[in-house]
């Protein structure tokens, strides 16, 4: 008897043996990456990562960015430092003789993360090249003849401007980040955009008004600028703008492209507008052969702030350029 139930305990240890070893434990499974949140508008911190200029860079070419800083959300990093990305020229003009100068404006588009492009705007880089008037107007009021205006001034070449590799700047989320968490938040603070330096200025321009951004167009005075020239936004005068002047345009956010004057083949330039924001920019001349042209420059409000008895013109007018 006792052998039998040994046999059977025998037989009934290897049958649940058996079972074990068809039905083993479930494997561990990883742990699911916790996800972080970045709203829109975070600040980041681009740099090009290649080298332009107004004399080989044209509008609606691209070009290479990179992230210098890494995105880092609510839980953690995001999107790490050195992702790619790519951004616009979104308007350019190279400099010729007559001393037009060169002008860039760029626009960032997005980063280039796992297949995902993330949009980015707000950036700003804009420059404005010399446009060597003071040369002129020494050259050509040494001369004594008016004929030699226009040879000298065609014989004196503005200058090209660029932005060089590496050269670094600040652009915003153009959405709501939720990614999962690349690694834990390298400890610094989330980047926030640099306050506007405001200069003291005799002319005080308002804030814009909510939603809104604002243009300031201006003119310094020099030798070639003491003519007057009507701004034009389409078919529609902005104002006329003598030496010494400047003018508010208060618009809606968004690209926004500006003529010189109301010549159909006047010079123009684009800006990429956003709300809340302020943008300069500096009405000069270039030596034609028989006229003045008038041009359109990207500046800033320290240029506009040494603009001293200057005097707020009037909405709209006809150009006399």
């Amino acid at each position: 008897m006792k052998y039998w139930l040994g046999l059977a305990a025998v037989v009934w240890a290897a049958a649940f043996g058996m079972a074990q070893a068809a039905d083993p434990a479930p494997a561990a499974q990883p742990p699911v990456p916790a996800v972080g949140h970045a709203p829109v508008d975070t600040v980041v911190r681009i740099e090009l990562a290649e080298s332009l200029s107004s004399s080989v860079n044209f509008k609606g070419n691209t070009f290479a960015i990179r992230l210098v800083e890494p995105i880092v959300g609510d839980g953690g990093v995001l999107v790490p430092a050195g992702t790619p990305g790519v951004g616009e020229v979104i308007s350019s003009g190279h400099a010729e003789m007559g001393g037009k100068a060169g002008k860039l404006v760029l626009a960032v588009r997005y980063l280039d993360f796992n297949g995902r492009h993330i949009p980015l705007h707000g950036l700003k880089l804009a420059m404005g090249g010399n446009d060597n008037s003071s040369i002129r107007s020494t050259t050509t009021i040494m001369s004594g003849m008016a004929p030699a205006i226009a040879v000298v001034g065609a014989m004196t070449a503005g200058e090209d401007v660029s932005f060089a590799l590496g050269t670094t700047a600040q652009a915003k989320l153009g959405e709501a980040l939720t990614l999962p968490i690349l690694a834990p938040s390298p400890g610094q603070k989330p980047a926030s955009m640099a306050a506007p330096i405001h200069i003291a200025a005799q002319n005080e321009v308002p804030p814009p008004p909510a939603g809104k951004a604002e243009v300031v167009f201006f003119r310094t005075p020099g030798f070639l600028n003491s003519g007057r020239a009507t701004p034009m936004e389409g078919d529609t005068p902005i104002a006329t703008i003598g030496s010494k002047s400047y003018f508010v345009l208060t618009v809606d956010p968004g690209q926004h492209t500006f003529k010189a004057s109301k010549k159909t083949d006047a010079d123009t330039l684009t800006l990429e507008l956003e709300p809340g924001d302020i943008y300069y920019v500096e009405q000069g001349f270039s030596a034609g052969a028989f006229t003045n042209q008038p041009m359109l420059y990207p500046s800033d409000e320290t240029t506009f702030a040494m603009m001293k008895k200057s005097k707020l013109a009037e909405p709209g007018g006809k150009s006399k350029s």
